[in-house]
């Protein structure tokens, strides 16, 4: 298992916040494969700041896997950082074991089941920072060089 940070998740760029509470914001945070992504890998995108829930989010990637084997959970990680949470206060998994990461593609959380619209909706904010990421929960082939991007949506309440 193997961490994979975007500049964001690294520290090195921070994301943006707005100073006015209920004022949404959007970031997109991108990482691009060094090797083929085995399970259990954490490609962690942003963190989400304190005060702040997400309202929306857009996963943009290349084809990841040259077979059809990779599968992955998107979300907040777990306070154990291995695992997307699947707590309500959380928004649940945003997607469980999704396969868009097989071939090129866009997916929304607007295209989402209505039980992962509603949970994302009832998110809660937390008083410390939370880590935006997918995990694998199946190991893909391939995919060296292939970009994955997240824009998330968010605002402060």
């Amino acid at each position: 298992m193997a961490r994979i940070n975007s500049l964001y998740a690294s520290g090195q760029l921070q994301a943006p916040t707005n100073a006015s509470g209920g004022v949404e914001c959007h970031v997109r945070a991108e990482i691009a494969l060094a090797a083929a992504v085995a399970s259990g890998d954490v490609l962690a995108f942003l963190p989400l700041p304190a005060g702040y829930v997400v309202t929306d989010w857009a996963l943009d990637n290349d084809d990841c896997d040259t077979g059809t084997t990779l599968a992955a959970d998107l979300g907040l990680l777990t306070a154990a950082g291995t695992a997307i949470s699947s707590a309500a206060a959380d928004g649940g998994k945003w997607k469980s074991a999704t396969t868009a990461l097989q071939a090129a593609a866009v997916t929304r959380n607007s295209a989402g089941s209505a039980a992962e619209q509603t949970a994302l909706a009832r998110m809660a904010s937390a008083s410390s920072d939370r880590m935006i990421a997918l995990v694998a929960t199946a190991a893909g082939t391939g995919g060296v060089g292939a970009k994955i991007g997240l824009t998330v949506w968010l605002k402060s309440v």
